[in-house]
Formats: C-alpha cells, structure tokens, sequence
C-alpha cells in the first residue's frame, strides 16, 4: 500500500512538473505577441487612476510595443519624457499562468476559470505596482514633496512595493490552487491512516461439546 502511494504521489508530481514545463515554453514561445497587448491594457487603466490619485494630473503614459513611456505634462503644454518600463514588469505572468495549468484540477473549465482569475488579479498588482513606482520616484527625485514622516517611510514603501511585485505570482497562484492541494493532503492522510491501521486479531479456540445420545 505504502509503494502504492508513493508510486501516486510521484506520478502527480511529475505531472505538475511537466505541465509547468510545457506551459512555460509555449509562454516564452508567445511573450513577444503577449507583452504589446497587456501593456496597452495597463496602460489603459492606470492612465485615468493618475487623475484621481495626482493633484495636478502631470503623468502621460504613451505605450511603444512591450514599452511603457511615461511623461510628465510641462507648463507649454509639452509632455516631456520621464523614464520608462520595459517587458520585464510583466514577467510575472509566465510563472503565474504556468502553476495555475499545472495544478491539477476537476475539470479544463474550472482550471481556465481558475487561471482567469489569477490574471485578472496580476493585472490588478501590475497597475498598482506601475502607480506607485512612478509616484515614489517623483518624490526621490524632489518632484512632489512628502511630509518628514513620509520622507522616513519612503524606504520601506518601496520595498513592500517590490516584494509585492516579485511574490504576487507564486502567492496568488498557491491561493487560487489551496483547496485543490488542501483536498490531496486530506485523502492522503485518510488513506494512510486506513493502511497504517493496527490489524487486531484474535484467537478463538473452541472446545468440543460433547451432547447426548439420545
């Protein structure tokens, strides 16, 4: 029972292994045709978001291919160039997708569904991550002012931004595909303790009974 099992487990695994492989390829395969349309997304999204979150509304951001331009609007009414973000922002994605189709599932449906959602809350970190690096580099650069208090915590908000940023994928894939592992672990546990389980046996003897005659 116990080879059983662990004969399982392995296959499982090399399963997951191998799905993660296979969707990382093809990921690599289609990035360069991925990155134009998600950066227009992004884009398209964060772009209003600076006009609630800016007093003057100085931010432009212009998309170039897999490139994100961001600008700042000057007082002739000239955007002048400010730095920019290539592709690397959303590598993010590959991993992200890659787990969630490796990690099995009942069902393509609920696998798909489950690897829409995920994306939809990359996206979400993306534009979040996208805002706040513009925005904490205007202040490094002395181009909006912040409060000493602001000033003090200026360090540790960029480093929760970039741990935000690296971790997201693997976070958000392990909590979308919890209750998937979560149900594996539950039945393997039943399962071992039904074969691990004590056999009690007892010994009966019997005596012959001697009866009557009639």
């Amino acid at each position: 029972m116990r080879i059983a099992r662990s004969t399982k487990n392995a296959s499982t695994l090399l399963a997951f292994a191998g799905w993660f492989l296979v969707a990382s390829v093809a990921l690599f395969a289609v990035w360069g045709y991925i990155t134009p349309i998600y950066n227009q997304m992004v884009a398209s999204i964060a772009s209003p978001i600076f006009k609630i979150v800016e007093r003057d509304n100085v931010t432009a951001l212009r998309t170039d291919g897999n490139r994100l331009l961001v600008g700042r609007h000057a007082a002739d009414g000239t955007i002048q160039p400010f730095l920019y973000f290539d592709p690397y922002i959303y590598f993010g994605l590959i991993p992200l997708i890659a787990l969630l189709v490796a990690i099995p599932g009942p069902g393509i449906l609920r696998r798909l569904r489950r690897t829409l959602i995920g994306i939809v809350i990359l996206f979400v970190v993306h534009v979040i991550y996208l805002i706040g690096s513009i925005e904490l580099t205007y202040v490094a650069v002395g181009l909006q002012t912040v409060s000493s208090t602001g000033k003090r915590m200026l360090d540790w908000v960029q480093i929760l931004l970039r741990i935000l940023w690296q971790v997201s994928p693997v976070l958000i894939a392990v909590l979308l595909g919890a209750s998937y592992w979560r149900d594996h672990l539950l039945s393997f546990r039943r399962k071992a303790g039904k074969a691990d389980a004590p056999t009690q046996c007892r010994l009966i003897s019997t005596e012959g009974v001697e009866g009557e005659r009639p």
